[in-house]
């Protein structure tokens, strides 16, 4: 069994090993190198901004409003009376996988926790979180229903 030590180099390396042979002037290869790992930051950006903005705007439309107020379709009633529905506008699940509105239930525990630093937020905190757990069950559980 051989051992192949290009995987000790850093991939930069291994491109210039590469280059050495075409290209015998250490500054120009370094410069190539240079470029090549320029282009790629901004390929990496380009491709993360356009992500960002698609999620976003998927999630921002799967909204129900009624004069610029959120219209709530899954909830919590009481502490045994849950109502589930899984999301009218599909565009934010379809490309990501999860529920708005399951993604909008971790961020309202997450917010108000950050907003209440107070020494019972723990024990609030575990309690909505179960609650708001079952009901992004159920609401999980009623996509699953619709699609099969």
């Amino acid at each position: 069994m051989s051992y192949d030590m290009s995987y000790d180099m850093s991939k930069d390396k291994q491109i210039s090993l590469i280059l050495s042979r075409l290209i015998p002037i250490d500054e120009i290869r370094y410069r190539i190198i240079h470029e090549k790992n320029i282009q790629e930051k901004s390929d990496a950006m380009d491709y993360h901004v356009e992500r960002v903005r698609t999620i976003a705007r998927k999630y921002y439309a799967s909204f129900s409003s009624y004069k610029g107020s959120r219209i709530h379709y899954s909830l919590i009633i009481d502490k045994e009376v849950y109502e589930a529905e899984r999301d009218r506008n599909l565009m934010f699940y379809e490309e990501t996988g999860i529920s708005f509105q399951v993604r909008s239930l971790l961020l309202d525990i997450l917010k108000y926790r950050a907003e209440h630093r107070q020494p019972n937020v723990k024990a609030w905190r575990e309690t909505e979180d179960s609650r708001s757990s079952f009901l992004a069950k159920k609401i999980m559980e009623d996509f699953m229903k619709r699609c099969q």
